[in-house]
């Protein structure tokens, strides 16, 4: 048995696997120790196995469409099925239809159609992007507006101080003179 990487198996030892619990009789358990893996994962092989053929154990892999996503939570709701039996159905891991299925009972079955960006995020910065036109009509309106707010501001602050000198003026011509 050749076991590579994050416990993937070749298609040759899950089906050496499926035999040893088929062709002679032995528990899930006693060939998941064997194999190194937990037991689900031999029965889901052996199910996969006995629906689909040899075919059944290479699980489908990549990404998949908003419209068979909601097809497989459909079918498993509405006839009540379990996730090992869509999985098999289906031929995907369990793990999988588990998170469509949490994805669509947070945040509806919108978000099955909105697939996450593959792969590690880019370490590089992002250029900045010059302002489109749209973006540049938007802000010379802006400045615009900005601009007679400030002309009127500064008409009124004008206003006062013209207000306030004429005020002083009076007070001093109407003051009585001390001897």
């Amino acid at each position: 048995m050749q076991k590579s990487h994050r416990n993937k198996f070749s298609t040759s030892d899950k089906l050496r696997a499926v035999g040893l619990v088929l062709d002679s009789g032995r528990s899930f358990n006693s060939v998941s120790q064997e194999f190194n893996t937990h037991h689900c994962v031999i029965s889901l092989w052996v199910a996969c196995y006995q629906a689909h053929g040899v075919s059944g154990l290479s699980l489908k892999s990549g990404r998949h469409s908003g419209d068979f996503k909601w097809q497989v939570l459909q079918d498993m709701f509405s006839n009540c099925l379990s996730l090992h039996q869509v999985s098999v159905k289906y031929r995907i891991t369990p793990s999988v239809v588990q998170q469509w299925k949490r994805l669509y009972e947070q945040s509806g079955s919108d978000s099955l159609y909105h697939s996450k960006p593959v792969g590690r995020p880019s370490t590089m910065k992002k250029k900045v992007r010059t302002k489109s036109a749209n973006n540049s009509d938007d802000s010379f309106a802006a400045l615009q507006k900005e601009n007679l707010y400030l002309r009127a501001e500064n008409d009124y602050l004008k206003k006062l101080s013209a207000l306030i000198q004429a005020k002083q003026m009076l007070l001093k011509k109407h003051k009585p003179l001390k001897n």
